[in-house]
């Protein structure tokens, strides 16, 4: 063999193995790249399940602070509601299975009662604060003031300046629905009380002050009634103490006794006895 062929072998060799050790860099340059990929991946999955973990326990602490607000006010109620019951059986009749008991725990038990009972009404108040019921304005036209009104708006703004109440109302609501009588027109029908809100209670109070003056403007003015707005337990069970005081007045017994509610107990009282107390039942 020549030099010259053995220089031709030696070039062929290098140039074969130059392309075997390319074509081995290539598939180990691809495999660390699919590599890269897979740990990318991998690393992007492992992050998303940790901020789903958070988000699941977040929600969860959510659910669970609720839940303890739920059981809280579940806890209210049932010692309120044993409350009741203790106190029944502590004013029932003594028997064999519930025997006269201590006057003292009867006492702390209607205590305990009765203040949870003012803290809730004490709550309803206050949504009610600003708010004025308003009974017998016609829902028909009205002449007031030598103006024809029609609409609920004009009527009451025609009322507060006759008591001299500069503030308008922020909201008239007439309360229930028109009892459904094609043979009677609305200005024959019994109108529907209206609920106003002022902006604030000084609003309210110093219209109150002034509704006494509305009996002896004559009509339409005089057949206008206006009252706070409490819950319709309480004024019923106002107006139920207010027929006691009424009927215990017309007994002959009492003839020469002191009847009368005592509004800082709340109680009915002849003279120095307690004969009945405010009571409601509404939450």
């Amino acid at each position: 063999m020549s030099e010259r062929d053995v220089k031709k072998v030696s070039k062929d060799a290098l140039v074969a193995a130059i392309v075997a050790a390319t074509n081995e860099h290539e598939e180990l340059t691809t495999d660390a790249k699919d590599d890269r990929i897979l740990r990318s991946i991998a690393d992007s999955a492992a992050a998303q399940q940790s901020s789903t973990a958070r988000v699941e326990n977040a929600l969860l602490q959510i659910q669970q602070r609720l839940d303890g607000f739920d059981k809280k006010v579940d806890s209210l109620e049932v010692r309120m509601n044993a409350q009741d019951t203790r106190i029944a059986q502590l004013e029932a009749k003594p028997s064999a299975s519930h025997p006269l008991v201590d006057p003292e725990e009867l006492a702390a038990l209607k205590d305990t009662l009765s203040h949870h009972q003012r803290f809730l009404e004490s709550l309803d108040a206050d949504k009610r604060r600003c708010n004025v019921i308003l009974m017998g304005v016609g829902e028909g036209e009205l002449v007031m003031d030598g103006s024809s009104l029609s609409d609920d708006v004009g009527k009451v703004n025609s009322i507060l300046r006759k008591l001299e109440v500069d503030t308008p109302p922020s909201e008239i609501i007439r309360l229930g629905k028109l009892a459904p009588n094609d043979n009677t027109s609305t200005a024959n029908q019994r109108p529907r009380p209206m609920k106003v809100t002022f902006q604030n209670e000084r609003t309210r109070e110093s219209l109150m002050a002034k509704t006494a003056a509305l009996k002896g403007m004559g009509e339409p003015w005089s057949k206008v009634y206006i009252k706070r707005d409490v819950h319709p337990s309480i004024r019923k069970e106002n107006k139920r103490l207010q027929e006691v005081v009424k009927r215990e007045k017309e007994k002959p017994e009492n003839r020469h006794k002191n009847v009368r509610y005592d509004r800082r107990s709340r109680t009915v009282m002849i003279d120095e006895l307690a004969i009945d107390r405010f009571s409601p039942h509404f939450f």
